[in-house]
C-alpha cells in the first residue's frame, strides 16, 4: 500500500445507502480497511471506533457522503431495454430508494451529532468518473472492493482528506 497523509487522524469515508460502503484509514498502521455494513453495523462500527480512540488517544473523523441534497431528475428515467416494468412503476422504485437512502444517511450524521462524533458532509459531485476496482487497487493495494467501498475511497481521496504519495 502506498503511503497515506492524513489530514487528520482515524479517518472514516462513509458512502450511506442501504448497504453502506466504509473506508477506514488507520495513520498508526498505514493501513486502508474497506467494508459494506448494513445500517446498524455501521453504527456498531463508528461506536467501536469512537470508544477506541477515546481509550489510546486520538480524534475520528467522519466524512459522510450527503445525498440529501441531491434533487433527483425523473424525468429521463426510463426502465432498462427489455424489461416488463412500467415507467410509472421504475420512477416510483427509484424514488423510494432515494428516499431510503437519504434516510439512512440522516440517520448516520444524527448519530455522530448526538454522540460527539467529529463530522464532515460532502455533497457528491456529479461529471466525475468513478474509479473502477483496478484504479482502487492501485491507490491502496486492496484488490477486492465493490462499489459502494470504492465510492467511500473517493469521498476521502477526491475531498482531499487523504492523498497518496
Amino acid at each position: 500500500m502506498k503511503a497515506l497523509i492524513p489530514k487528520g487522524e482515524c479517518i472514516i469515508g462513509i458512502d450511506g445507502g442501504d448497504k453502506n460502503g466504509i473506508a477506514i484509514y488507520n495513520p498508526f498502521e498505514n493501513v486502508m480497511t474497506l467494508l459494506t455494513l448494513s445500517f446498524w453495523d455501521t453504527i456498531k462500527k463508528l461506536t467501536f471506533c469512537k470508544k477506541h480512540g477515546e481509550k489510546f488517544g486520538y480524534t475520528l473523523l467522519v466524512v459522510i457522503e450527503d445525498v440529501t441534497q441531491n434533487k433527483p431528475v425523473f424525468s429521463r428515467l426510463y426502465p432498462p431495454k427489455g424489461s416488463k416494468m412500467n415507467r410509472v412503476f421504475y420512477v416510483g422504485k427509484i424514488a423510494q430508494d432515494i428516499g431510503k437512502n437519504k434516510q439512512i444517511t440522516k440517520l448516520i450524521m444524527d448519530f455522530c451529532k448526538i454522540y460527539d462524533i467529529n463530522y464532515h458532509c460532502i455533497v457528491p459531485k456529479s461529471g466525475k468518473p468513478k474509479l473502477s476496482s483496478q484504479e482502487i487497487a492501485k491507490l491502496t493495494g486492496i484488490q477486492k472492493s465493490n462499489q459502494h467501498t470504492r465510492d467511500a475511497v473517493m469521498l476521502l481521496y477526491r475531498n482531499g482528506f487523504i492523498s497518496y504519495d
